[in-house]
């Protein structure tokens, strides 16, 4: 048990999900026979999903998951200056170079995500990028680079998005509740 969580194996938890019942025992808790419902729309499970920033996590997602979000570490709890310094590119490079360590040969079949730390469509990419250089305290010329911001017009927006895919993987991002609208065209 870590943190008020219980730690199952990813083959434990995804057992749960196997046509026959299921039975674990470990140091905290004991399942005999127990048949998880309802049975997930694909056989082997849903998709897991496994976030984080640090080498450990993402090399362990990178090995049990289908989905790994590639993001900057907050060690803090909150998005700060050295958050917005772990999302710039060359450490999502390392980022993901410990995704691929994880995965082997099972890379190419990951989906890569990104949870946006901020996200507006503007006209005013420049104004922006001075706006989040005072905020985080990084260069303006490089606050647009992270695949954890997204800012600018439509045009530019996709074209980010392109580059991201093109040079990580990024196959969707997880755009904040509140600038939902915003995106959706």
């Amino acid at each position: 048990q870590s943190h008020g969580c219980v730690n199952l194996a990813p083959a434990d938890a995804k057992a749960l999900f196997a046509a026959e019942p299921a039975s674990f025992s470990g140091e905290h808790f004991t399942i005999s026979d127990l048949d998880g419902s309802p049975k997930p729309y694909r056989p082997e499970g849903p998709p897991f999903l496994v976030g984080g920033g640090g080498r450990r996590v993402l090399r362990f997602a990178g090995a049990h998951c289908d989905i790994v979000g590639v993001n900057a570490s907050i060690h803090s709890g909150e998005i700060d200056a050295a958050a917005a310094q772990d999302g710039h590119p060359d450490r999502i490079d390392e980022k993901v170079g410990w995704v691929r360590e994880g995965a082997g040969d099972r890379f190419d079949d990951l989906e890569l995500n990104a949870w946006l730390a901020a996200a507006e469509i503007t006209d005013d990419s420049a104004g922006a990028a001075e706006f989040l250089s005072l905020a985080f305290g990084v260069p303006a010329e490089d606050a647009l680079d992270s695949p954890l911001v997204l800012v600018g017009s439509e045009g530019e927006i996709r074209d980010r998005l392109a580059q991201r895919r093109e040079r990580w993987g990024y196959s969707y991002h997880v755009v904040p509740g509140d600038k939902a609208h915003d995106f959706a065209p």
